[in-house]
């Protein structure tokens, strides 16, 4: 018992030395303003359903590796409990709360990986608006221009930014 609530707690402090975003960008952005254009990088399905697989799973692939074994071990502490007094003990109350700490954690954990999904997909398409994607400077011909009668040729520099 004492080793795995150490090791609980090693993964817990890893976790918070991890690039965690989320913790950042949820006071700036509203998932419900979230809608699914190509090219975002987090899936909220994928990490719904990693979630419901296995509790904190969806954050951890969303690189929330302290929020994901948050949920991992209050799930877990769930079910140790609702194992251990349904088998060893006997204490029905225990035993329920065990059963809810599980079933919340389990529910809560679909809910929150789908959020911060939407929330990080808002925070990546927000920094990628303020990257230039490409500068070209070029030189340009003008040959035979209509305002010029002449048939001079004229020249010059176009600067083209993409965002």
């Amino acid at each position: 018992m004492k080793r795995s609530v150490g090791l609980l707690i090693i993964a817990l402090s890893l976790g918070a030395i991890c690039n965690a975003q989320y913790r950042i960008n949820h006071n700036k952005y509203q998932a419900r303003n979230y809608h699914h254009q190509h090219g975002d990088p987090y899936s909220p399905v994928v990490a719904g359903i990693a979630s419901g697989i296995i509790p904190g799973l969806g954050q951890m692939i969303l690189h929330e590796v302290g929020r994901g074994f948050i949920f991992l071990g209050g799930t877990a502490a769930g079910e140790v409990l609702l194992i251990s007094e349904s088998f060893g003990h006997g204490n029905h109350a225990l035993a329920s709360v065990g059963a809810s700490c599980m079933v919340i954690g389990y529910v809560w954990s679909i809910f929150d990986a789908v959020h911060v999904a939407k929330i990080n997909d808002l925070a990546y398409r927000d920094k990628k608006k303020l990257t230039f994607n490409n500068i070209r400077l070029q030189p340009v011909l003008f040959n035979k221009s209509p305002a010029l009668a002449s048939g001079t040729v004229t020249c010059g520099i176009s600067l083209r930014a993409t965002f």
